[in-house]
């Protein structure tokens, strides 16, 4: 793990310290954050969460910026949890030297893309979400993250699955690099554990899961895991239970939604 940085708002302070120094060439008085995450798509209503969260910080904790006579600002960019928006919205952000800091985003691959313009820039930068090892192992200093790992989340999973005494699993993931590999920690895990993975696929599917449950059905498992973004594995779980399946129903981090 990286060492400890300081708080994002403590950050500012200092930056805003620094432009109000005399000498120093500020571009004005108007600090502004940037929120990068998905506003709309899919994982729309967890990017919203990311989105009011970090308003609510502007309004609770930037009162000594105001008092140096800042006005702070919120600018909300989405990302869609595509790497590609997230770049994007990257490279415009960078170009405004007013942001002073960045929080986002919810997908480990929007982060790990778009953080690489955050170092390379030298912004300030808080994740809230993306759980992939690689945020943090590069070691940028810009870089900052609040949740956990997804190698130590899922291989908890894995521990508490056995705690309960079951001894088999089917692990299913969305194809996507961060539900793969989410999955794959879990597997390892639940191996060591000495439970027997059953099965191991992954699967676009968003709406009609027959396919795989009648793999999973019929390998007799004791537990599902998914490895994904809450929409997928909710609907998964809802129609495991309308087919009959009486076991435990796990996920990652990114089943942590009121829509689960």
């Amino acid at each position: 793990m990286r060492s400890y940085q300081p708080p994002f708002f403590a950050l500012l302070f200092v930056a805003a310290a620094m432009l109000s120094a005399p000498g120093c060439d500020k571009p004005g008085k108007t600090i502004k954050i940037a929120t990068q995450c998905p506003l709309t798509g899919d994982s729309a209503i967890v990017g919203a969460d990311i989105q009011n969260g970090t308003k609510l910080a502007v309004e609770q904790l930037s009162g000594p910026l105001v008092q140096m006579g800042f006005k702070v600002k919120l600018i909300p960019f989405d990302d869609q949890g595509k790497q590609d928006n997230a770049v994007a919205n990257a490279k415009t952000l960078i170009s405004d030297p007013i942001i002073l800091g960045v929080v986002g985003h919810l997908n480990s691959e929007a982060e790990l893309a778009a953080s690489e313009a955050y170092h390379a820039a030298k912004l300030c930068h808080l994740t809230p979400a993306s759980s992939s090892p690689q945020v943090t192992d590069r070691g940028y200093e810009e870089v900052n993250r609040l949740c956990g790992r997804d190698d130590v989340q899922c291989a908890v999973c894995a521990q508490f699955t056995n705690s309960l005494a079951i001894k088999s699993v089917y692990v299913v993931h969305n194809n996507s690099e961060s539900g793969k590999g989410n999955a794959e920690f879990f597997k390892r895990e639940a191996q060591t554990q000495g439970i027997n993975v059953v099965g191991f696929e992954g699967t676009e599917e968003k709406s009609n899961f027959d396919a795989i449950l009648n793999h999973i059905l019929a390998a007799k498992a004791e537990s599902i895991f998914f490895g994904g973004e809450f929409e997928r594995p909710a609907e998964l779980f809802k129609q495991a239970r309308q087919k009959g399946f009486k076991g435990m129903c796990l996920s990652d981090g990114g089943f942590d939604s009121s829509d689960a």
